[in-house]
C-alpha cells in the first residue's frame, strides 16, 4: 500500500472517533458504545444529561374564561359582571360585561359610544374611573390555584377604549393599568367605590395610551408576590387621563392569560413488587421525548411516561426528558432488589440516589449505572484521557508525518520515487 494513502486514512479514522465523541440524543439512546471506549449511553461521560428540573418547564393558567365568553346568561345592561363565568366585580364599583350583542344596544351607547370588537369571540368586560365621581370600577377573579409568595407569574391582555358617549365615559386616556393581589376570594367584591391602592398590595402597574375607538393592544404584567393570594383586581389608576367634555375614562379588557412557569415534577413514582412486575411513572408533557433507562443503558422501545418492569428483574432505572437537543433526567433513581429481603420479595422503595458530578472513565464498570449527569446539554467530557483522545493524537502524528512526507518529495533526493 501507498504509505501516503495509509497514512491519510490513519488520520481520517482518527478524526472521525473524535467525532463520534460528539455525542448525541441518538447516540445515547442506542445501547451502543459509539465511540468505542467502552461505556454505553449515560455511563458515558459524553452523554452528560442535565439531572432534575432546571431545563424544562411547564406553563400552568390561574384563570379559566379569560375571552369572557361563557357565561351563564346574556347581560341585558351594564354593570352584570356576575353573568360572566369565573369573574366578579372587584369592588363596590360595577364593572361591566360585554356579551350577545350588548355593545352595540343604545344603553352602552350612550355612555360609552362606538366599542372596539373584541379580540377573541364576540365579548369583553370593561370598566371606568373617574375624578370626578371619585369612582375606579375593577374587574375581580379568584384564582384557579393560589398564587404563591415568591413565585413569577406574568398576565397578558388586550386593552382598548371605547370612543366616549355623549358627556359620559371613553375617549383618548394614557396612564398607569394597575393590577393589585387579594388574599383571600372571599373579600370580593371590596366594599368600597374608590382606589384600592395604599389598602391592598400593587402587584404591578403598565402604562398605556390609548385611543377612543382603535383597536386593542396587548399589555403585560410580571409580578412575584410577598404573600399568597387567591383572587386578583384590576382597573384604572385613579389618576389616568380624561378626556376634555367627558366624566372619565373607559377601559375594555379581553383574551387574558395569566400563567407560571412552572418547573416539571420530574420525581420517578413506582408501584407494585418483584413477583408481579413493577410499574414505574414519569411524566407525559406535551413536545417531549421520553427514554427508560436501566443500569445507565437504554431500554428498546421504551420511550412512555411509564415503564413495566419485568417480575424479578433488577436494576436501577432512570427516565430522561429531552426536546431534541438538550436533556434533563429524574431527580431521583428507583433501585429494584428481588433478592435483598428474607423471603426474595419486593425490594424497590424509589430512593434518590446521589449520582456524583464526576463523569466515568474506561476503568469504571460499564454495567454500573455511573450517573455524572451534571451538565444540561450533551457535551465531549473533560478530564482522564481515554482511548478518543489517543486517537485525536495520532491523527495529528499521521497528519504531520503526511505534511513531512510531502515535503521530502521535493527537498530531499531520499524520498524521491526510483
Amino acid at each position: 500500500m501507498n504509505p501516503r494513502t495509509l497514512l491519510l486514512g490513519l488520520g481520517l479514522l482518527a478524526w472521525s472517533s473524535v467525532a463520534l465523541a460528539d455525542g448525541t440524543l441518538a447516540d445515547c439512546a442506542d445501547a451502543t458504545d459509539n465511540d468505542g471506549d467502552g461505556l454505553v449511553d449515560m455511563n458515558d461521560g459524553d452523554c452528560d444529561c442535565g439531572e432534575g428540573t432546571q431545563l424544562f418547564t411547564k406553563l400552568e393558567s390561574y384563570i379559566s374564561n379569560g375571552s369572557f365568553e361563557s357565561y351563564s346568561e346574556c347581560p341585558k345592561d351594564i354593570s352584570q359582571m356576575e353573568f360572566c363565568e369565573g369573574w366578579q366585580q372587584g369592588t363596590s364599583a360595577t364593572s361591566d360585561y360585554f356579551n350577545c350583542g350588548l355593545q352595540l344596544t343604545g344603553t352602552a351607547e350612550t355612555y360609552f359610544g362606538s366599542i372596539p370588537f373584541p379580540v377573541e369571540g364576540s365579548a369583553a368586560v370593561g370598566g371606568l374611573m373617574s375624578p370626578e365621581l371619585d369612582i375606579v370600577e375593577y374587574i375581580g377573579a379568584c384564582t384557579e390555584y393560589a398564587l404563591s409568595s415568591g413565585v413569577t407569574y406574568t398576565l397578558t391582555m388586550w386593552v382598548a377604549s371605547p370612543t366616549g358617549g355623549i358627556h359620559y365615559f371613553g375617549g383618548d386616556t394614557s396612564g398607569e393599568l394597575q393590577l393589585f393581589g387579594v388574599e383571600s376570594c372571599g373579600e370580593l367584591p371590596i366594599s368600597t367605590k374608590s382606589s384600592v391602592e395604599g389598602s391592598y398590595e400593587l402587584l404591578d402597574e403598565v402604562t398605556v395610551s390609548l385611543k377612543g375607538g382603535s383597536a386593542y393592544q396587548l399589555v403585560s404584567f410580571t409580578f412575584t408576590p410577598s404573600t399568597d393570594f387567591d383572587a386578583l383586581i384590576f382597573g384604572a389608576a385613579d389618576d389616568m387621563s380624561v378626556e376634555s367634555g367627558l366624566e372619565g375614562n373607559y377601559v375594555l379588557f379581553d383574551a387574558l392569560t395569566l400563567d407560571s412557569a412552572v418547573p416539571l415534577d420530574t420525581e420517578l413514582q413506582r408501584e407494585g413488587d418483584c413477583e408481579s412486575g413493577w410499574t414505574l411513572s414519569g411524566l407525559a408533557p406535551q413536545d417531549l421525548g421520553l427514554q427508560w433507562y436501566e443500569s445507565g443503558v437504554a431500554i428498546a422501545g421504551a420511550t412512555a411516561s411509564e415503564y413495566s418492569v419485568p417480575p424479578d428483574t433488577e436494576g436501577t432505572f432512570v427516565l430522561r426528558l429531552d426536546d431534541g437537543v438538550e436533556c434533563n433526567t429524574t431527580t431521583n433513581v428507583v433501585t429494584i432488589d428481588c433478592g435483598s429481603d428474607e423471603e426474595g420479595g419486593d425490594v424497590a422503595e424509589g430512593d434518590e440516589e446521589d449520582r456524583g458530578t464526576d463523569p466515568p472513565n474506561a476503568d469504571d464498570d460499564a454495567g454500573r449505572y455511573l450517573g455524572g449527569f451534571g451538565c444540561s446539554t450533551l457535551s465531549v467530557a473533560s478530564g482522564e484521557a481515554t482511548p478518543r483522545y489517543a486517537a485525536l493524537l495520532a491523527g495529528l502524528l499521521a497528519g504531520l508525518l503526511l505534511v513531512r512526507r510531502r515535503e521530502g518529495s521535493t527537498l530531499d533526493p531520499r524520498w524521491s520515487s526510483p
